[in-house]
């Protein structure tokens, strides 16, 4: 089983592009299940629902962080929230964080599958960017940028698969993924995706 978690920074840079790029890369790490963060929907655009479609996977989504985003040169009332993609319907819940008023509200996203039998629980988080005392997140980070050379240098991971209480579950493999850029330089998202092979 392939657990892969992709941030897929809303609807920022061009978004087409990333949107395609996105499908693409997950397509050929084939994953059985897909952690989404920073999920962009509005009125006529749904990032979780259409890579859900693009894989065969059932969307399991949690919308938070509600607010009227710039899109393709319309203002439009969006949510940027959390998914978790997968191969089998699931029991899903939307749990509530902490949250400070200097970063907006922040979510947790829980799914309980039945996976060959055996129970398989997955957490999909997405912390605060805010450092220091206010901050949630374990450390800070870089991330690698939308374009080459537009990126910050060094970078650090922000991004985790953490296995915990694994019951018959063991990992196989981790990887990365999502990090190379298209011909014109462009990445998928700002965040590389981040993954486990479960045996």
């Amino acid at each position: 089983m392939r657990i892969v978690t992709l941030n897929t920074w809303k609807n920022e840079g061009d978004y087409r592009r990333r949107l395609q790029l996105m499908g693409d890369g997950l397509r050929k790490l084939a994953p059985d299940i897909v952690c989404l963060q920073e999920c962009f929907a509005a009125e006529g655009f749904d990032t979780a629902g259409g890579l859900a479609a693009e894989l065969g996977l059932v969307a399991h989504e949690a919308s938070a962080r509600r607010k009227v985003r710039r899109h393709q040169g319309r203002d439009l009332d969006s949510t940027s929230g959390l998914a978790i993609l997968a191969r089998t319907q699931g029991v899903a819940d939307r749990l509530d964080l902490a949250s400070h008023a200097a970063d907006g509200e922040r979510i947790a996203q829980r799914l309980d599958l039945e996976v060959e039998g055996r129970p398989l629980r997955i957490l999909n988080l997405h912390l605060t960017h805010l450092r220091g005392a206010d901050g949630l997140n374990p450390r800070p980070g870089a991330l690698q940028g939308a374009r080459i050379g537009e990126g910050p240098v060094g970078l650090t991971a922000i991004d985790h698969c953490v296995l915990h209480r694994p019951g018959p579950w063991r990992v196989a493999a981790a990887l990365r993924g999502l990090d190379t850029p298209d011909a014109e330089g462009w990445y998928p998202s700002d965040h590389a995706a981040v993954g486990l092979d479960l045996a």
